[in-house]
């Protein structure tokens, strides 16, 4: 199992508080930190699935209880 299959399973137990879609701007140099706009604001998070994003496609995030977004997946 990847550790990204990992990290997604230690969120079964966060408390979560939305899902949300976003646009993907870009994507940071490590491949794990990634730039969204929903709607007019614009967030830098971090993805936790084995989804590689590329600018221009819709990322489904997950806002944890401490209020940070993460990326859990993407729609076609």
């Amino acid at each position: 199992m990847s550790a990204p299959d990992i990290a997604l399973q230690g969120l079964i137990g966060e408390d979560t508080e939305q899902v949300a879609l976003a646009q993907v701007l870009g994507v940071g140099g490590d491949g794990r930190s990634v730039r969204v706009q929903r709607g007019t604001l614009t967030h830098e998070v971090r993805r936790l699935d084995s989804y590689k994003p590329t600018p221009g496609d819709r990322a489904l995030l997950l806002r944890l209880s401490g209020g940070e977004w993460v990326l859990i997946g993407a729609l076609a």
